[in-house]
């Protein structure tokens, strides 16, 4: 089961990719922020336990995670917000 703070970031990632739709974003990255938040849901671990024990590059080997969504989720992460 999804922990509460993956199921936010999840969702998050999944608001992300509906607003790039909507404003007639790239389809790419749309895409890239979906296939994201698939990946955190999909955890059995808590997020924030995994960048504590592995640190913050252990975000990019999320399925669907890169360089700018991992930054994202850091910052999520540790503010509670994306300024994104």
């Amino acid at each position: 089961m999804a922990s509460a703070t993956n199921e936010r970031v999840a969702g998050k990632l999944e608001e992300a990719a509906t607003l790039f739709e909507q404003q007639g974003g790239n389809p790419f990255r749309a895409k890239a922020y979906r296939r994201a938040a698939e990946g955190v849901a999909a955890l059995t671990e808590d997020l924030a336990r995994i960048v504590e024990r592995d640190g913050v590059d252990a975000l990019e080997q999320i399925p669907g995670v890169g360089t700018g969504i991992a930054a994202a989720i850091r910052e999520l992460l540790a503010t509670g917000r994306w300024s994104q």
